[in-house]
């Protein structure tokens, strides 16, 4: 599973999964959780498109099978609970998230640490 939100970090953390699904014969959940989808109107379905064209762009590009998910929630808790719900063996994520600019680690990406009953893989930003 690979938790999405069209940041850099997030594009870095596809094409890492990408890599390592094509390396080990894995398929992708890719996932974008919103929290009050019924209040977002048209930018949901504007979510869902950036999700299943440009977010999911790495997997299509690896030649990885790719299933795309928007749900309703905060990120980490949401992630963490469908991660356990569909079984996935391992959850990556993105460092920090769109809106994220300070620290080495966002609150998504360690709140998900936290909850998550399943690996996370965090990719870190490259060196400068």
């Amino acid at each position: 599973m690979v938790g999405l939100d069209g940041s850099d970090d997030s594009h870095r953390a596809a094409t890492y999964a990408a890599d390592l699904a094509k390396k080990t014969g894995a398929s992708i959940v890719a996932v974008h959780a919103v929290g009050l989808l019924e209040h977002v109107g048209n930018a949901g379905a504007a979510m869902q498109t950036s999700l299943a064209t440009e977010w999911v762009a790495p997997f299509r590009t690896a030649g990885v099978m790719c299933e795309h998910r928007l749900a309703e929630g905060p990120p980490a808790g949401t992630i963490a609970a469908l991660a356990q719900q569909l079984g996935v063996d391992l959850v990556v994520v993105g460092t920090r998230g769109a809106g994220n600019t300070i620290g080495v680690i966002g609150s998504t990406a360690s709140k998900l640490v936290g909850e998550s009953t399943v690996p996370v893989l965090v990719v870190p930003r490259p060196s400068m």
